[in-house]
């Protein structure tokens, strides 16, 4: 596991360098609206849910630790070239196609470590196991912002080279891994499979709460600098404290909640993120938005891990990585919605307050839907 959170680390400190600031960039360096980016960021999350299925179906026949060092060297190489983008001003376009890419590979790369996580440790410890590599890529993305926020002070250039660099360090951790898993079954079990109508409307519950967690990068960073006006550098505060807030203490909240079934744990957690994000709109001011921001933090405390846990122990022993690239496709897929819905609200209405709502409100009926589905779960067990 210190292989994986090591990597985990290296990898997100570096993307988090740069990528919270790429919306800014186009929509105040390059002169694109609001509604634009906002757009270009869901097709982002869009071809980020496409492949996360993808990179699931490939942990489930391949080497976990070969696919997580191509994608992060994959990754590397196009940040460079939008390093160079930057540089001889391509436009926003070019740099969209470019992120493009490099968010097939950090999918493969996602994929392929939970997987990994899931070979790796037994059942009890699995939970203990991805709230271990959510610690370590927060506490990543707790330093990235802040020390970006101050680089593209100097120059957008700096912080997209910096991450092409650590991300070809975060390889080196892998070196030690060795990762013996269930391909062989995998292959060989060639039996057509269904998936239970419960998973599937689990899968649009995250969904929904995703389309929510997904307004932290695009939707919040542009309404926090370009409506609030409280500039880069504050923003990767708060994005520090973000990353910091979980690096520290993820780990002993999956351990505060472990008596709780993870379906409970994401509706206490859904509950919050509408909370949070409905406050933000609420008040002007940086106390107020570092308030709500760790409130929108406990929120993805308790939604992410056990999202994925939950997925994990309902799985067949060989389609581990196919159940896995689902809930990230779902997640994907409300990563994509979430910036564009988001944006042109925020855009079309003077209302913050009723905007914010608004966007929030996915996350409540998110959990009313796993309600339900722990209804039905203990009425089964009974």
């Amino acid at each position: 596991m210190r292989a994986l959170a090591l990597n985990h680390f290296a990898g997100t400190f570096g993307f988090a360098l740069s990528f919270p600031f790429l919306s800014v960039y186009c929509h105040k360096i390059l002169g694109v609206s609001i509604t634009e980016t906002g757009i270009a960021f869901g097709i982002l999350g869009l071809v980020r849910a496409l492949s996360q299925y993808l990179g699931g179906e490939l942990a489930d026949r391949g080497s976990v630790v070969r696919l997580m060092s191509i994608s992060l060297f994959t990754r590397s190489f196009l940040f460079a070239l939008v390093a160079l983008g930057i540089y001889f001003r391509i436009g926003f376009y070019p740099i969209i196609l470019l992120s493009f890419f490099q968010t097939v590979a950090g999918s493969v790369h996602q994929m392929a470590s939970q997987n990994a996580v899931s070979i790796l440790l037994p059942d009890e410890q699995k939970m203990h196991g991805f709230a271990v590599t959510r610690a370590a890529s927060n506490i990543g993305f707790a330093a990235g912002p802040a020390a970006g926020g101050w680089l593209v002070g100097y120059s957008y250039v700096i912080p997209f080279t910096l991450t092409a660099v650590l991300l070809l360090v975060s390889i080196v951790p892998l070196m030690s891994l060795n990762v013996r898993g269930r391909t062989a079954i995998a292959r060989t079990s060639g039996e057509k499979e269904t998936l239970p109508m419960s998973f599937i409307v689990y899968l649009f519950a995250v969904f929904l709460v995703a389309s929510v967690m997904a307004q932290i990068i695009t939707p919040m960073s542009l309404y926090l600098v370009g409506m609030k006006g409280i500039g880069e550098s504050n923003l990767g505060w708060l994005y520090a404290l973000n990353g910091l807030i979980v690096g520290l203490l993820q780990v002993k909240m999956m351990h505060v909640f472990r008596a709780i079934s993870y379906l409970r744990v994401m509706i206490i957690g859904s509950i919050t993120y509408f909370v949070g994000y409905a406050a933000l709109g609420m008040q002007d001011g940086l106390p107020w938005y570092v308030f709500t921001t760790m409130l929108i933090t406990l929120g993805e405390m308790l939604v992410a891990p056990p999202s994925v846990a939950h997925a994990e122990r309902i799985a067949p022993t060989h389609r581990t990585g196919r159940y896995l690239g689902l809930v990230g496709f779902s997640a994907a897929l409300g990563w994509a919605f979430g910036p564009t819905y988001g944006s042109w609200l925020l855009e079309q209405t003077d209302n913050s307050t009723l905007a914010w709502c608004i966007i929030a409100l996915p996350a409540l009926m998110s959990a009313a839907i796993m309600m339900i589905l722990d209804k039905k779960t203990n009425i089964a067990r009974t």
